[in-house]
């Protein structure tokens, strides 16, 4: 995007960067995704209990959306077997296909890029999930990408249920309501290869350590070995 190869693009919050145009902001909650002959898969909703000594397949960027995972699950008193971490929710998704465990994660990836023999299912509570359309701010959008960056919003609406347009303005409000979570861990690692509405996002009584202090997390019980990727 910053080196003007591409016209337009979709990415999770934060989104405060130099010679970034925003043009909207959506929020949705996240989801859990199971492989299809898991018993989960019949259950309408699942519970963050449900990962409950489970493996847990799940983001790894430490500044996005992992930590408000690592506070669900801490607020919830849920431990897993472990978790296995990867950037890429295609990944996280393939792992469920491969019998490698449950996962949380974004659903825009998850509900917008079915995978075949895994199942997605709304959670039991509100995870939320931020995500934004961008294009070069160096370079003034033309007609088409504007009519593009409406039908995503449009096809967002249409595929997330919960889904809830902010406008771009809303970012710095929304970005400490981002962070305004304890900054807690998931346990043992392992990692692998129209008018927007102003809306509250998150409710929370501790105020962040910083993002600094994300990227220092110690587990809450031994770390697994780790792998490639």
């Amino acid at each position: 995007m910053l080196n003007g190869i591409v016209d337009i693009g979709i990415s999770s919050l934060p989104l405060e960067h130099r010679g970034v145009l925003v043009h909207w902001i959506g929020e949705t909650a996240c989801v859990a995704a199971v492989r299809a002959d898991d018993p989960l898969a019949q259950a309408p909703r699942i519970a963050l209990s449900d990962s409950a000594s489970r493996r847990l397949v799940t983001m790894q960027n430490p500044y996005r959306l992992r930590p408000r995972l690592d506070s669900a699950f801490a607020r919830a008193g849920v431990r897993t077997a472990g978790v296995i971490e990867t950037n890429s929710s295609l990944n996280a998704l393939g792992a469920v296909r491969a019998g490698l465990g449950l996962a949380v994660l974004e659903p825009v990836t998850a509900l917008g890029l079915p995978v075949e023999g895994v199942v997605i299912r709304p959670l039991d509570i509100r995870i939320v999930f931020l995500f934004g359309v961008i294009t070069p701010e160096f370079r003034p959008p033309g007609a088409v990408t504007v009519a593009a960056a409406q039908a995503l919003a449009q096809t967002a609406a249409e595929i997330l249920p919960d889904f809830v347009l902010h406008d771009a303005s809303q970012h710095g409000a929304i970005f400490q309501a981002l962070y305004d979570v304890p900054h807690d861990v998931l346990n043992p690692i392992e990692s692998t290869p129209r008018e927007p509405r102003h809306h509250r996002l998150i409710e929370s009584t501790q105020r962040p350590r910083g993002a600094r202090s994300a990227a220092r997390r110690r587990p809450l019980s031994s770390t697994c070995p780790r792998g490639n990727g």
